[in-house]
């Protein structure tokens, strides 16, 4: 089973598109997108931590998988979760 997908660093204009238009077909309410290069499935989110002192957030999913996640992007995850 799947738990997230992310995407090579490319940054590509090309990558964020197919990414947007994913995020676009996928069922809010069970997925999430947490930086520009990666979208995970709630239930598989274990917990959420924050060090604003470091600069850093993250998710930790279900199996063991530490996913960083964007500043812009941390007030939408946490009113998720």
């Amino acid at each position: 089973m799947r738990t997230g997908m992310s995407l090579p660093s490319s940054g590509s204009a090309t990558s964020r598109g197919w990414l947007a238009a994913l995020e676009a077909r996928l069922y809010p309410a069970r997925f999430i997108r947490i930086r520009r290069s990666a979208i995970v499935r709630l239930d598989q989110v274990r917990e959420l931590t924050t060090h604003r002192e470091e600069g850093e957030a993250a998710v930790l999913l279900r199996d063991g998988t530490r996913l960083p996640v964007s500043w812009r992007r941390l007030a939408e995850v946490q009113g998720v979760k």
